[in-house]
């Protein structure tokens, strides 16, 4: 057995709300407060414990005792983010999936509630974010995000245009929206490529995100690293969507100069 899971009913939410940690003890609170007073209401919170060897559990449990909304569930071995992802999209009983990452907050109470509108309203869209706010020590930067669907596609070959606490999704698992577990940095892009081939994709005009950008975050992916899976990325999907070219250019440019 790799996992233990605490709390899981036969109930059928709209939305589950996938959140992985691994040491998260310090931030994770504040992340799942920040589910907690959304004004969408039917949803589950799936929190997989990646491993960990901090109190994570014990602040976890306490929030499963007073919500049954919240499952808990334990890896007793590190599987890492892309297969504690798909372990969560397993447990999974909403017919939308969102994402929120340990160290994150949402800031819009009626963030998930605007998303989840967007998808039921447009039928033809099968993945949506939102802009972000970088927070880092030096202080907040708000990023701005495409929005439509092909001002997203122009650009989803130079660079990921979602941040990925953000996000809602179709659980579609006819097409195989799942996270692919042999790419380490690039899994949900990856991910976000392949529902684009399927479904439109957009990014709704507020910031629904604060992202933690905490010291060394930045530098823990490699020069390298970054190169050799966005260079997999583009000659995956090079035929498949536009500026494939311009992707290329500027890649070698990053390697170049950067």
């Amino acid at each position: 057995m790799l996992a233990v899971v605490f709390g899981l009913q036969n109930n059928m939410p709209k939305v589950s709300i996938l959140m992985p940690t691994y040491n998260g003890a310090k931030y994770i609170a504040g992340a799942i407060e920040s589910v907690l007073v959304q004004s969408y209401k039917d949803w589950e919170l799936l929190i997989i414990v990646d491993g960990s060897s901090d109190n994570t559990v014990e602040i976890v449990n306490e929030y499963v005792a007073g919500d049954s909304r919240i499952k808990l569930i334990i890896n007793d071995v590190n599987l890492r983010l892309p297969k504690t992802l798909n372990k969560g999209l397993a447990l999974a009983h909403g017919k939308f999936i969102a994402r929120i990452d340990d160290d994150d907050k949402w800031v819009c109470v009626d963030k998930l509630e605007r998303q989840i509108n967007f998808l039921e309203d447009n039928i033809d869209y099968g993945l949506v974010g939102t802009d972000f706010i970088i927070v880092k020590d030096e202080g907040e930067t708000t990023f701005k995000t495409k929005k439509t669907d092909i001002e997203i596609r122009n650009v989803i070959l130079s660079y990921n245009p979602f941040c990925h606490s953000s996000i809602v999704f179709k659980n579609d698992q006819s097409h195989n929206f799942n996270y692919n577990e042999n790419l380490v940095y690039t899994e949900d892009w990856d991910l976000w490529l392949r529902i684009g081939q399927y479904y439109k994709m957009a990014n709704l005009d507020f910031s629904g995100v604060r992202y933690l950008l905490r010291n060394g975050m930045s530098k823990k992916n490699t020069k390298f690293r970054q190169i050799k899976y966005h260079a997999r990325i583009i000659k995956k999907y090079f035929t498949k969507y536009p500026h494939g070219l311009v992707a290329i250019m500027k890649l070698i440019n990053y390697a170049i100069f950067y």
